[in-house]
């Protein structure tokens, strides 16, 4: 049953004065950077050919080298720069997170979360192949079904980061276009977890400023729930963690995954960690107090979503970081399953931090995203829902994969500054039985929209929906299936090989596949269907 649309309006005049108030002292400070725009906003990588991205912003360094542009995984240093402009060549490994500027003279970053990724795109536009047989096949133990992917040593090339019970592994990508291939022997001990409990967390990203993506993993230890923080070290070609810095958490238990976002814009990269089983959900912000001479230093702060009577306990399944109500402030997307209910929700705490301060004043209350599952497949977790604008508005919609639905559900976003507020949802079939696992977004026909695409855990497949949308309408054409590994479970979309042409890295409880694009010859043309 689908619910009906769900808007709730904040305070905003106070709030709005303040987050006005503390960007204009960031500025004014001559620190952070701020980027207010780019473009353009799509174009070719690697060997398919050369984009120049021009952003226009505050406060970053006049020395081109010293502004490190992140591209989500990938990320290349600016060609040309001054206080207010930067210009630099989209990477290879773009992939559909939101552009950030990390100026290394300062040690401080500023992300857009007002306009939508950079995508890489390229001709035959509408046309997408994906062979069945695996490019490159990686065997291990996923204990947590998902990975990550970044440039870990600054050579041009995203690499793939995964956890199992106790070690960081690393696979450092060596490919060249038309040929895959990673070095797999890059193993982070981390001796103290608990093997009954593990990790259960792993993100990545910039925490020190210098324009290296640090690796970060929660978990369960001997001395109590965690945050691990590995230093990147690396140089182009040799991948170096140092050792970890270790927080950990009194008096509570640490629920699934691991999320970064500068919560209060100042700069540095904060971490958020769900709390276990709370029914509307709690979260822990480690406020990142990084400094290069004393090293790393953390504040702790909590919510807790007040709690509904008529609801079970649940477990938050992912974290959504993204600007729902067009305030330049980041919220949280609390996304979980509520036990006996089959179904999955997603609960948006908006943020109402101001510089030095972090806080969360409201929430939206629980939105329905579809049907889920009491259990595990093959010990992995189900359900996964993401943020972007899916149809050109400038606004991040939502969209979910859902197990015992059978679907991919989206939701449009309709709110406005300073207020929040998701259309009710809307689905379309991917096949009965097919127990859509986790979700993707990324442009596969090169058409520079983000398309979605699902991993059918039950049939052995990925199911990719073209996006067709227009402002204000999110529309997908047929669906396309391709097969994968057995029981695909996570999967991710990223140019690993800088053919400027995209692969699907796909993860199981015991493998890893890549799948590259087919060369492009057989043009789509599929009929344009509104959900």
């Amino acid at each position: 049953m689908r619910n009906a649309s769900i808007q709730y309006k904040k305070p905003i005049n106070l709030k709005y004065l303040l987050a006005l108030f503390s960007m204009f002292m960031v500025i004014a400070s001559g620190a952070q950077p701020v980027i207010n725009s780019f473009t353009p906003i799509t174009g070719s990588t690697g060997t398919f050919g050369t984009t120049i991205v021009t952003i226009n912003g505050s406060g970053f360094s006049t020395t081109p080298g010293n502004n490190i542009v992140f591209f989500g995984a990938a990320y290349a240093a600016a060609t040309t720069a001054s206080s207010t402009q930067l210009t630099v060549t989209a990477p290879a490994g773009a992939t559909c997170k939101y552009l950030t500027v990390v100026n290394t003279e300062t040690g401080l970053s500023g992300t857009v979360y007002s306009q939508n990724p950079f995508i890489s795109t390229y001709s035959n536009e509408g046309s997408m192949n994906f062979p069945s047989t695996a490019a490159f096949t990686y065997t291990d133990a996923f204990d947590i079904p998902y990975f990550k992917m970044a440039d870990i040593d600054g050579d041009g090339k995203v690499d793939i980061v995964h956890v199992d019970s106790s070690k960081v592994k690393i696979l450092r990508n060596l490919s060249t276009p038309g040929n895959i291939n990673f070095e797999t022997i890059n193993f982070y001990a981390t001796p103290d977890i608990n093997a009954s409990n593990d990790i259960s967390g792993l993100a990545i990203g910039d925490l020190t400023g210098d324009g290296k993506p640090e690796i970060v993993i929660s978990s369960d230890s001997a001395n109590g729930p965690n945050v691990k923080i590995y230093p990147n070290l690396s140089t182009p070609g040799v991948v170096n963690l140092g050792a970890y810095y270790n927080h950990v958490f009194v008096g509570l238990i640490i629920g699934n995954d691991i999320a970064l976002a500068d919560f209060d814009n100042d700069g540095k990269v904060d971490i958020v960690v769900p709390v276990f089983r709370t029914s509307d959900g709690a979260f822990n912000v480690l406020k990142n107090n990084y400094d290069a001479g004393t090293g790393f230093a953390f504040s702790t702060t909590s919510y807790t979503v007040p709690v509904s009577t008529n609801l079970r306990d649940g477990d938050v399944t992912n974290l959504i970081m993204a600007d729902f109500d067009s305030d330049n402030l980041v919220d949280v997307g609390l996304v979980f399953h509520y036990y006996g209910f089959d179904s999955n929700f997603v609960n948006i705490v908006y943020n109402s931090s101001t510089v030095g301060n972090i806080s969360f004043a409201s929430h939206s209350g629980k939105i329905t995203l579809g049907l889920g599952e009491d259990v595990e497949i093959l010990g992995g977790k189900i359900y996964y829902a993401k943020a972007i604008d899916l149809d050109g508005d400038g606004k991040p919609d939502m969209a979910s994969s859902n197990y015992q639905g059978n679907n991919i559900t989206t939701l449009l976003n309709l709110g406005t500054r300073g207020s929040g507020n998701l259309a009710t949802r809307v689905g379309v079939s991917i096949g009965v039985g097919t127990g859509p696992s986790a979700l993707a977004i990324g442009d596969l026909d090169g058409d520079g929209k983000p398309d979605l695409v699902a991993s059918a855990s039950l049939f052995n497949t990925i199911v990719v929906q073209r996006n067709n949308a227009v402002t204000g309408n999110i529309r997908v054409a047929a669906r396309r299936t391709f097969p994968v590994l057995t029981a695909p479970m996570y999967l991710e979309i990223c140019d690993l090989d800088g053919d400027g042409l995209p692969e699907i890295i796909v993860s199981s409880k015991t493998n890893l596949n890549v799948y590259s694009s087919g060369l492009k010859k057989d043009k789509m043309f599929l009929p344009k269907l509104p959900f």
